[in-house]
């Protein structure tokens, strides 16, 4: 269904909170400029978070579908994390729940090198501590990743 799908991308592209997806105004996404200034509601501010070309198309497809809902989605909370449940059972995840996308597209940003600052940006964290006591854990591998060919004594 074209709004699970929306759903799920605006879920892990934006990394936002359910609840603050779900509120999503059409005014919210300029699909031209491809950003979306995303209340985060536990924060009490707004954020603008650039989105890719590909979810800037999805959104404006879906808006010209379904061009007088507004919430752009439509639906609760408790209803997307009904959505959730019912796509992970599908997919084999029975376990996945909203905020699972949201430490999926932090862990996805730190994998692929994108600096700190701006992950904790994207996540509407007031401090990188908050990001980096998260998300940040310096395994084995991201240690020799960054040593390689590094001298010592």
């Amino acid at each position: 269904k074209d709004t699970d799908l929306l759903l799920v991308n605006l879920m892990f592209e934006l990394g936002g909170r359910v609840r603050d997806i779900c509120q999503l105004k059409r005014n919210d996404i300029d699909s031209e400029q491809k950003i979306v200034t995303l209340y985060m509601q536990k924060v009490d501010r707004s954020a603008k978070i650039t989105i890719s070309d590909n979810l800037a198309l999805q959104i404006a497809l879906f808006k010209e579908v379904y061009k007088k809902r507004d919430p752009l989605l439509g639906f609760s909370r408790q209803n997307a994390w009904q959505r959730i449940k019912k796509f992970g059972a599908i997919v084999g995840l029975p376990s996945l729940h909203p905020h699972m996308f949201r430490h999926g597209m932090a862990i996805h940003l730190l994998n692929s090198g994108v600096p700190i600052p701006v992950i904790s940006t994207r996540l509407g964290h007031s401090n990188v501590m908050t990001t980096m006591q998260m998300y940040l854990k310096v395994t084995p591998e991201i240690q020799r990743q960054h040593l390689q060919g590094v001298e010592f004594g």
